[in-house]
C-alpha cells in the first residue's frame, strides 16, 4: 500500500476487513478521502496520517479502533 503515493480517494467500507491499519499509508499525502467505515479493523489510526495535508474526509467509524485521533490530524481540521 505504502508504493501507491498517488491516491487522492481510498474507499473499502463496508467489507468486513480485519486487521490494523498499515503506516504506510501515511506515504499518500495526496488523499482527499479516505473512508474505511462499517469493517472489523482494529489498533489505533497511524500518526503517520499527519502527513495528509489534503484530507478532507476521513471516515473511520463502525470499527473497533482504539486510541484517539493523531495531533497531526487534528491540527489540519482546524486549519
Amino acid at each position: 500500500l505504502g508504493e501507491m503515493t498517488a491516491i487522492v480517494r481510498f474507499n473499502v467500507r463496508n467489507n468486513a476487513l480485519r486487521g490494523t491499519i498499515p503506516s504506510e499509508i501515511g506515504a499518500w499525502t495526496s488523499i482527499i478521502n479516505f473512508r474505511v467505515e462499517n469493517n472489523m479493523l482494529n489498533g489505533t489510526l497511524p500518526t503517520e496520517i499527519g502527513a495528509w495535508t489534503l484530507i478532507d474526509w476521513l471516515y473511520a467509524f463502525k470499527n473497533t479502533l482504539t486510541g484517539t485521533l493523531p495531533t497531526e490530524v487534528v491540527l489540519v481540521a482546524v486549519e
